[in-house]
């Protein structure tokens, strides 16, 4: 606790304030990496609640009453509550910030040494959750199921590869879903081997040849963007 608040509760007269200012704002850079269990988060929300309703009492004789929910307090002012953020709630959005970067690689560092590290042979989106974790991975992967039941390919050039990326209703069992025996030389890998650029709509003879009609209904589903953009993830 400590380590994370960077001080140590003393009753001075400035101790509301650094209790304030210490609780929301450096712990947010650790916030950022590691997903913070809720008794730990709840310990950090406690020092918060204290100090707001009873304040400094030299001889710590009085516990403050509280009027009104903490649940109630974090509420933006605009719904009647004083914006104070919830801690469990930041901490979560932070990491799910961080995982959203390593999905869409908007910061290609960061996910090109996770993707080394913990899903070479694969996509995000696929990755396993039983690896040798950091906490950071640890973190990431306590989260990515919120990402993967939310977030989709929007097809433009077809870019993304047909058997890991969440293109089609169906992606996550794709692979139970192949006509066998395979009766085509090389299996498409790229949304864009199933799309009929002539005639820009799905070529439904390929489709039908290497996948079942289940699979071949949600394909027919998606509506792709006709554009010369990379795929993107919404």
């Amino acid at each position: 606790m400590k380590l994370i608040l960077g001080f140590e509760i003393k009753h001075t007269k400035h101790t509301r304030t650094r209790v304030h200012a210490y609780t929301h704002t450096i712990p947010i850079y650790y916030m950022s990496t590691i997903l913070f269990s809720k008794k730990f988060i709840g310990k950090i929300t406690s020092i918060i609640r204290k100090f707001w309703w009873a304040g400094i009492q030299e001889d710590n004789c009085f516990i403050g009453f509280h009027f009104r929910a903490w649940k109630d307090i974090c509420r933006r002012k605009q719904e009647g509550g004083l914006g104070i953020r919830d801690l469990f709630t930041v901490n979560k959005s932070l990491i799910l910030n961080a995982v959203w970067k390593i999905a869409t690689g908007t910061n290609k560092f960061l996910s090109d040494i996770i993707k080394s590290k913990y899903y070479p042979d694969t996509s995000f989106w696929l990755s396993p959750n039983h690896s040798t974790k950091s906490a950071f991975w640890a973190s990431v992967t306590s989260v990515k199921k919120v990402l993967v039941d939310n977030c989709k390919v929007q097809v433009h050039k077809g870019n993304s590869s047909i058997w890991s990326t969440p293109w089609c209703d169906i992606w996550k069992e794709i692979y139970d879903h192949i006509n066998l025996p395979v009766t085509v030389n090389k299996l498409p890998s790229r949304i864009a081997d199933i799309w009929d650029n002539n005639n820009l709509r799905w070529n439904n003879d390929l489709v039908r040849l290497v996948f079942d009609r289940e699979a071949a209904d949600s394909i027919n589903k998606v509506k792709p963007v006709i554009s010369n953009d990379d795929d993107k993830i919404i």
